[in-house]
């Protein structure tokens, strides 16, 4: 996936808008919606988020995300 971040929340969007991240997990949130549980793929510490360990999942909407082609 590459994320595109509809809101600038914070720096972190803006630091990850055009990353390669893969799917970890999809998780709903209180309101019924779904989040993707994502770990950005050139992350050295991209193992931990698999695990899954704070500070290397980042919880992002579908509509934020588009596929990416091999």
């Amino acid at each position: 996936m590459r994320i595109r971040p509809k809101k600038q929340a914070d720096a972190m969007d803006m630091v990850l808008d055009g990353k390669i991240a893969l799917t970890e997990a999809v998780e709903q949130d209180v309101k019924g919606g779904v989040q993707l549980a994502l770990v950005i793929e050139d992350d050295p510490g991209h193992d931990l988020g698999m695990m899954p360990q704070p500070d290397h999942r980042f919880l992002y909407g579908t509509d934020e995300v588009e596929p990416v082609k091999e």
